[in-house]
Parts: structure tokens; C-alpha cells; sequence
């Protein structure tokens, strides 16, 4: 059995389905931070080379897209966290290539 999608009342008239008022809210925030962050995207393009495939583990790959999705939309704290812990799992990451992790960490 189909769902019937009702546009008239029972009189006949058109009814008229309201958006939620966040919805609205949330388009006027991304209206009005647009141009910002495309300067934004803009200079990420520029500064993280294209067409390489970073060597990394996938916790640290989302960390790192993390961070900047993060710096895109402004969220300079989340950005400043996230950068300090995708160093640190590169930093241990590294640590681990050279067989010293076990020795730090007590593995």
C-alpha cells in the first residue's frame, strides 16, 4: 500500500508545510560564512600539496581531515587539539617504525 500525500485540506485549500525555524537558522550561518570559508579552502589549497597519497594510518587520516573541517568552519580550538593529537599518534607512529615505542611505553 502507497503512502497518498495530501497538498489540500478539507476544504480544498493548499496546505502550506513550514519549515522548522533551525533549518532557516542554519542557512543564514552558512550564507553568511561562505565567502570566509572559501578563503579558507582556498589557502588549505595551497598549502597541503594535491595528487599526494599521505602514508598514514586511517585513525590519523580521519584526525587529520578532522582538523581541517575543523579549520574550514572556524573552530580554531578544535583545530588546535586535533592538530596536537594527529602529532602525537605521527610521533608515535614513528617511534614504533623505529622499534623504540616498546621500550617508551613498556609494550
Amino acid at each position: 500500500m502507497s503512502k497518498r500525500v495530501v497538498t489540500t485540506d478539507l476544504f480544498g485549500k493548499p496546505v502550506r508545510h513550514q519549515r522548522p525555524r533551525y533549518e532557516a537558522a542554519l542557512e543564514r550561518g552558512e550564507r553568511k560564512t561562505l565567502t570566509e570559508r572559501a578563503v579558507r579552502v582556498c589557502w588549505l589549497s595551497g598549502v597541503i600539496p594535491k595528487n599526494l597519497m599521505f602514508g598514514m594510518p586511517l585513525e590519523i587520516s580521519l584526525v587529520f581531515n578532522e582538523a581541517k573541517a575543523s579549520f574550514v568552519y572556524g573552530n580554531y580550538v578544535a583545530v588546535i587539539v586535533l592538530a596536537a593529537s594527529f602529532i602525537e599518534h605521527w610521533f608515535i607512529a614513528s617511534l614504533s617504525d623505529r622499534g623504540i615505542r616498546r621500550r617508551l611505553l613498556g609494550d
